[in-house]
């Protein structure tokens, strides 16, 4: 801590990773075309990813769990190079601001940007995935299933499969904006409404195929801080 509201840290991370992507062979994408040779190379990464970072926070909400007023927000860097098999750099700047409007009634800003650079030996498609950023679910841009905003592997079925499908292959920017009102009805209930906004592209510092959502819910806290929410986005 370096006072009541900022702190800064440190970390050092080790991972193995092993990634791997499975393509039908019926798919017409360039990566399919690739030689048996290249596809490997691209769709199984393995080795040790190996980072450090460094961070700055500040954090000046009323309540950790269920804040009414103040600022969350977060910067960090890494750089993974240093031994192992990866080398990349990659940012972090994430914000949350809450403003009181009503009687128990709250309005949350969210912006979270995140870019990575790969370098050296490490190319943009030879990113593990694992370490790449994706975007949808309930924690993110609601409405969308989990990971699937952003660019993907499209596949064809074969002859015995008539479906194609899209699997999530994560980007290298990742932009999220988010405006949430939040009313509390009793101790235990909050209704809440939303507009998100996301990005992922696999473009380093780029924002293009912006998708929106809108939605609303309600959340039902029935203790240990362990909420159900229930919701509903439209993309």
């Amino acid at each position: 801590p370096l006072s009541t509201f900022w702190t800064v840290g440190m970390r050092e991370r080790l991972r193995h990773s092993f990634d791997e992507m499975h393509i039908n062979p019926w798919d017409d994408s360039d990566l399919a075309k690739a030689s048996a040779k290249e596809q490997e190379e691209i769709m199984r990464q393995k080795g040790l990813v190996s980072a450090f970072s460094g961070n700055l926070s500040y954090d000046s909400t009323d309540n950790p769990h269920k804040p009414r007023r103040g600022w969350r927000s977060l910067f960090e860097t890494e750089v993974a190079g240093i031994g192992g098999s990866y080398q990349f750099f990659k940012t972090t700047y994430t914000n949350s601001i809450y403003f009181p409007i009503f009687k128990k009634s709250t309005l949350k800003l969210r912006a979270d940007f995140k870019y990575m650079i790969p370098f050296g030996k490490t190319d943009r498609d030879h990113v593990p995935y694992s370490e790449r950023f994706f975007l949808g679910g309930d924690n993110t841009v609601r409405g969308y299933k989990p990971f699937l905003l952003g660019p993907v592997v499209h596949v064809r079925g074969g002859a015995g499969n008539l479906h194609a499908t899209d699997t999530p292959k994560g980007g290298l920017s990742s932009s999220l904006v988010s405006l949430e009102w939040n009313q509390e009805i009793i101790r235990m209930l909050d209704v809440f409404a939303f507009v998100d906004v996301g990005s992922v592209s696999f473009d380093a510092f780029a924002a293009n195929h912006i998708r929106p959502t809108a939605g609303a819910g309600v959340r039902i806290d029935l203790g240990n801080r362990a909420p159900i929410m229930v919701g509903w986005g439209i993309p």
